[in-house]
């Protein structure tokens, strides 16, 4: 499927180390500490996705792929009109989840440029958030892992089709008639 469209093998690569680099967002984030498993489960899997799709010179490990993504941003992220309007109609997206649909869309989108990295905000031209503001959201963030934490665990499992804000398919979908076909 993403092979007709001409993508580059550089920007596979980046794109697979993307998927693995969220353990740094978790380390962050997250309600608990992962277990060098997971870690490693995370990074097996991404190799062996990499595998399947003929996506070659794959780092080895968690290091590497952090690598991979900081080496290819730092020569790669530029502004252009089009990525902003990508980053702007996800900003938007995102305004419509919990908890951020409760608050005004210019407040969503200043939390979220709280969590950005320097470098993504320098390339989108998106205003560097304060000092103060970025750390009073990275304290929400983080207040939030401590109330998901205490939560009681799942006693059943929750799919996609339990969580009405997800509206990618309200009529269903034909697994068959999925991809790109154009």
């Amino acid at each position: 499927m993403h092979r007709r469209w001409g993508i580059g093998h550089d920007d596979m690569r980046y794109v697979l180390a993307t998927f693995v680099t969220p353990l740094r967002w978790l380390d962050a984030f997250g309600w608990r500490p992962l277990h060098p498993h997971e870690r490693a489960a995370a990074v097996a899997h991404y190799r062996t996705l990499a595998r399947h799709m003929g996506i070659r010179d794959v780092p080895d490990d968690e290091a590497g792929f952090a690598a991979l993504l900081d080496g290819y941003e730092a020569a790669r992220f530029a502004y252009t009109d089009g990525g902003r309007e990508v980053a702007d109609a996800t900003l938007g997206l995102l305004s419509t989840f919990p908890p951020f649909r409760a608050l005004p869309g210019a407040v969503a989108r200043r939390l979220t440029t709280c969590l950005m990295d320097p470098h993504l905000l320098r390339a989108l031209r998106y205003p560097v958030p304060t000092r103060a503001e970025r750390a009073a959201a990275h304290a929400g963030m983080r207040a939030r892992a401590l109330v998901e934490g205490r939560l009681p665990p799942r006693r059943a499992m929750v799919t996609v089709a339990d969580l009405r804000e997800v509206r990618s398919y309200p009529e269903g979908f034909d697994l068959a008639r999925l991809g790109t076909f154009g």
